[in-house]
């Protein structure tokens, strides 16, 4: 399997998490990185998480962030699986509705 420098930096960044607390340790076990193809994500988003745990990033979006920045994206993503975000939106607008659960 090949990795590129942004998923070796969310690799690393899920071992610090995973050693600094168990619950998002939990959660990130099961969350699988993909980079992101071309107008996959929008404009303004670095990354992405669906709710069966699939972590989509702009590859030069987390190389230009440092580690512990990388950390917090990351538990950020994994806040809107914990707090099911991502299945509570129901009908409403998707953009506003990422932004008001941010």
């Amino acid at each position: 399997m090949t990795t590129n420098k942004a998923e070796e930096k969310l690799i690393k960044a899920r071992i610090k998490l995973q050693s600094r607390n168990p619950f998002f340790s939990y959660l990130s076990l099961f969350v699988k990185f993909r980079k992101s193809k071309d107008g996959e994500l929008p404009k303004h988003a670095g990354m992405g998480i669906s709710p069966d745990g699939l972590l989509v990033y702009k590859e030069e979006f987390v190389n230009g962030l440092n580690d512990e920045e990388v950390i917090g994206v990351l538990t950020h993503e994994l806040l809107h699986l914990a707090l099911i975000h991502l299945l509570r939106r129901g009908s409403r607008e998707k953009t506003a509705w990422n932004i008001a659960c941010d």
